[in-house]
């Protein structure tokens, strides 16, 4: 009888998990889906939110299979974002898909109220929580109908725009998803910062293409994307424009960059370019004498990769001196970004949570004074670097010149 039930139970399980295998109850026939690639928001002058969609195209490929081609663009109005997108749906024939959206980009117009207002929806749908979030000084709408490297996708050109010049050595920004957005936001007295792209001019070059997606005829003028910095956010609306020195700053001191570049006088009246491979700065919260200090130690090693109007370095008196500058560029460029900061009263470097974790029981006792104390902190920074110089080809090059002849 036992064995029977046992042999019963199991033909059970066999059929149950035989339909679960056999194919989905919900699924959508990826021809069925428009697949977003990216969102611009703008606010129009009748005060009406404008949504505009990239979804990634798609056309039959071999043996069936579907294989990307380009994307095209849907764009709606509603008071609401929701409601933009609810009206997207009466001009598109796809279900919309917002899992693999790449990143949302808000116009300047828009930002008259909080960036919370607009992506509220998207964080109640299947978005993914690392899309990325930007702002720009123009219109939304432009940015993302404008085609950017060879990506044949140009949301996903943008999102690749700010990944790379987060790993490259700009110092100009990166991108900031939606759910490092909303963690800066939430962190007590803290303020969230957000990537500025922007159309620029450019001169294309003058063998492309008449028939080129960037140009209509060879030599034109026409528009790039750029990314220019950052924004500063306090409970989601915007105070101010970064800058290039307080975003490097802002880049260095938050870690995010490892690899930077860095300009220094020489030691002969002229310019060095530095790369720089490795810089760690180790903040700690004091206060000393009733002052308020960040008191911090960065170790920098850079590497020389250009040298105008300079002799190469040959002694180690000359690398110590170049050493100095650079520690000297370095602190000019952090002080003035913790200047930055408190300018904007905004502390978007996090101090107050610096002081929360170095020093509890100061905060614990000072948290509620923090906006009014703030403007006081000043930075008391030791910089060690490390200079190193690839190679000597200049010398090589003037030896070779004076020594050697020229047979005819």
């Amino acid at each position: 009888m036992k064995r029977k039930l046992k042999k019963g139970i199991l033909i059970l399980l066999c059929c149950f998990y035989a339909c679960l295998f056999s194919g989905c109850w919900d699924k959508r026939d990826v021809t069925h889906l428009g697949v977003v690639g990216g969102v611009a928001i703008d606010r129009e002058d009748n005060g009406l939110i404008r949504v505009t969609v990239s979804l990634l195209n798609g056309s039959p490929g071999n043996n069936g299979n579907v294989r990307a081609s380009g994307d095209f663009h849907l764009t709606a109005c509603g008071e609401t974002v929701y409601q933009a997108v609810h009206n997207l749906e009466f001009i598109n024939n796809r279900m919309l898909s917002w899992q693999h959206n790449s990143i949302i980009i808000i116009g300047e117009k828009a930002l008259d109220q909080s960036v919370f207002d607009y992506i509220d929806m998207f964080l109640r749908k299947d978005l993914r929580p690392k899309a990325l979030l930007a702002v720009t000084p123009g219109r939304a709408f432009d940015l993302i109908n404008t085609p950017i490297g060879d990506d044949w996708v140009n949301a996903l050109g943008i999102a690749r725009l700010l990944y790379v010049n987060g790993r490259a050595h700009q110092g100009e920004g990166y991108g900031v998803s939606i759910n490092d957005f909303i963690t800066a936001s939430a962190t007590p007295k803290a303020a969230a910062y957000l990537p500025i792209l922007t159309l620029q001019k450019k001169e294309p070059d003058k063998k492309e293409s008449a028939a080129s997606e960037s140009a209509s005829s060879p030599g034109q003028l026409t528009e790039e994307v750029a990314l220019i910095g950052f924004w500063v956010f306090h409970n989601g609306m915007p105070v101010g424009n970064l800058g290039d020195i307080a975003s490097k700053g802002l880049l260095w001191y938050s870690g995010r960059e490892q690899n930077s570049t860095i300009s220094i006088p020489g030691n002969q009246g002229g310019i060095l370019n530095l790369e720089i491979l490795q810089l760690d700065i180790k903040p700690k919260f004091k206060v000393e004498d009733e002052v308020l200090k960040v008191k911090a130690q960065a170790n920098v090693t850079s590497v020389i990769v250009e040298m105008v109007g300079e002799d190469p370095p040959v002694r180690q008196e000359d690398f110590r001196k170049l050493e100095e500058h650079q520690n000297q560029v370095i602190t000019e460029i952090l002080k003035s970004t913790l200047k930055k900061s408190q300018d904007l009263k905004a502390d978007f470097l996090q101090i107050g949570q610096l002081a929360r974790t170095t020093n509890y029981k100061w905060w614990k006792a000072h948290q509620d004074q923090w906006e009014m104390l703030f403007p006081q902190v000043e930075l008391d920074i030791s910089v060690n670097s490390h200079i190193y110089f690839a190679g000597n080809l200049r010398d090589d090059v003037a030896a070779k010149g004076a020594g050697g002849s020229v047979e005819g």
